[in-house]
């Protein structure tokens, strides 16, 4: 026999091969080793043989189909010496299925009885045989160990050892269950008892906010603009009237406007006739806004030989300009806010969404904390037009009038916030009450509720003093299949369906199932691919 190492490639096998001399040749291969499960490597083991025959000892059931082809023996047992070797407890433990070790075990208890009679030389007169020598009670002795044996046999592989694991990840589900309640204010603080009555109770907070504002409007008549005079020139043999109020407009986009009118001769010539431009002296004003109309600010200050142009005049740009001789400055941001009506307007929108806001925020701090002191629970009534908002006094700073120059104004605005409040335990054991209630027994079970799922679907009715409102209420919680329960009708169907069939059959209709997320399967003893035949020895554990 060659044992071949893990490591060994198929060149180390052949020359391994190349110096056995005998016949029969057999090879023992580590589990899992590549050469098994590759043809063309098998091949040529088998062409390099040399006519050898070749018995493959291994614990690798999965390349039996490759052996086969190639017609290369594996695990055969050939006699009782073979039997007494280390390797054959190997096989027993790897290669051998429930019908093969029978067989080994007939042919074992065969070959004992076949000595004994070949030794005595009397094979078809064992009664003499064994009266003449006394050997009588022996072999009945024999027989019947031999029968005893195969029965107690049958019944521990198959009857007390033979059992399935079916471990199960269950499919999860979601479900929503709803409830109609009836949310209603105690009296006197009397808690209600009923099952289908949550009492709630009334919950108020105080806010105030003061806020300043600043005036959007600005009084363009107390800016003190810069002005100064800039000379116009003329290049054209005409005059030129420029009307009060024409636009100049700087390198800058800044625009500018004359105050008068502005009368420029025409041009004249020298004695070379070259054109000489007449000059023209005029007052220009800053205007408010730049060409694009953005509020300009302090940008009004130029330096002097500054070019101004007439805008939208393309043509005449060249020939007709003003030139500053002086830097035009004396602008002074000397301006006045003028209060308007709709600051105020604006003010009130902008601080009432505020205030109620932050009045909502001290609202369930407030809640928080009482919750926190007494050990509570309580929720605000997730309804629509639940929260209240009341006493809404605005309060101005004195004299504050619309138009008045002012540059910012206060607002202090006082509000009342009221809500009811229920207590969220209270309703979420009811609700689980009911869940556990709607779950079929021993079936199915309850993995978990979602608490932040709690919701208010549908208001049935709604009325005041005292405030009383019926609405449905929704929960969401997972729920699976109890799969651990052998009494579960749908748990003995799936044990029928799959019992005494292949462990890969019976895993792919287990996978299909719906109420089905995964399955694994493990049977005892290890040789054995098929589920146990009883039901009672296939056994469901769930695996969350």
């Amino acid at each position: 026999m060659i044992k071949i190492e893990k490591k060994d490639t198929i060149i180390d096998i052949i020359e391994k091969i190349k110096f056995y001399k005998w016949k029969n040749l057999t090879l023992k291969f580590p589990f899992w080793h590549p050469i098994l499960h590759n043809y063309i490597s098998l091949k040529i083991l088998k062409n390099k043989s040399w006519k050898k025959n070749i018995t493959i000892i291994t614990g690798d059931l999965t390349s039996r189909k490759i052996w086969k082809q190639l017609w290369i023996k594996y695990s055969i047992i050939k006699d009782r010496s073979f039997i007494k070797e280390n390797e054959v407890n190997d096989l027993l433990k790897y290669n051998f299925t429930f019908i093969w070790y029978f067989k080994f075990i007939i042919k074992k208890y065969v070959k004992e009885l076949s000595n004994i009679v070949l030794q005595n030389r009397e094979i078809n007169k064992i009664w003499k045989y064994t009266k003449k020598y006394e050997s009588k009670y022996n072999i009945w002795f024999f027989i019947i160990s031999l029968i005893v044996s195969v029965l107690l046999f049958l019944f521990i592989f198959y009857f007390a050892v033979n059992k399935t694991y079916v471990y199960i990840t269950p499919e999860i589900t979601i479900k929503t269950k709803a409830k109609n309640f009836i949310f209603k204010e105690s009296i006197n603080n009397v808690i209600l008892k009923d099952d289908n009555i949550i009492t709630i109770k009334p919950f108020s907070s105080i806010e105030n906010i003061e806020k300043t504002f600043i005036t959007t409007w600005i009084d363009h008549n107390s800016i003190i603009k810069s002005k100064w005079e800039v000379i116009f020139i003329n290049n054209y043999e005409e005059e030129i009237k420029l009307l009060p109020n024409t636009r100049l407009l700087s390198k800058k986009w800044l625009l500018y406007e004359t105050k008068n009118w502005t009368v420029i001769p025409a041009a004249t010539k020298d004695n070379f006739w070259k054109i000489v431009p007449w000059i023209r002296k005029n007052k220009i004003v800053a205007k408010d806004f730049d060409i694009n109309w953005y509020w300009i600010w302090n940008k009004w200050n130029i330096w002097w030989n500054e070019i101004l142009t007439l805008p939208w005049l393309k043509s005449k740009k060249i020939k007709l300009y003003a030139k500053t001789f002086w830097k035009i400055k004396w602008w002074k941001n000397n301006y006045q806010r003028i209060l308007l009506k709709k600051d105020i307007e604006n003010a009130k929108i902008a601080i009432e969404n505020e205030l109620k806001t932050k009045a909502l925020k001290k609202l369930k701090e407030n809640l928080k904390k009482e919750n926190n002191l007494n050990n509570t629970n309580w929720e605000i009534l997730l309804i629509d037009d639940i929260i209240k908002y009341s006493n809404l006094e605005i309060k101005w700073i004195k004299n504050l009038k619309i138009w008045n120059k002012i540059k910012n104004f206060i607002i202090n605005w006082k509000i009342t916030i009221k809500t009811y409040i229920y207590n969220k335990n209270l309703l979420e054991n009811k609700l689980k009450n009911i869940i556990r209630d709607s779950i079929i027994e021993w079936s199915e079970k309850i993995l978990s509720i979602n608490n932040k799922s709690l919701r208010v679907s549908n208001i049935i009715y709604k009325k005041n003093k005292p405030f009383e409102v019926k609405a449905t209420t929704e929960v969401e919680f997972l729920i699976l299949h109890d799969f651990s329960n052998n009494t579960d009708e749908y748990t003995k169907k799936l044990k029928n369906h799959i019992r005494w069939i292949k462990k890969e059959e019976a895993k792919n209709i287990l996978i299909n199932e719906e109420k089905i997320s995964n399955a694994n399967i493990k049977i005892r003893p290890f040789f054995i691919n098929n589920i146990s035949n009883i039901t009672d020895n296939i056994i469901f554990k769930v695996v969350e």
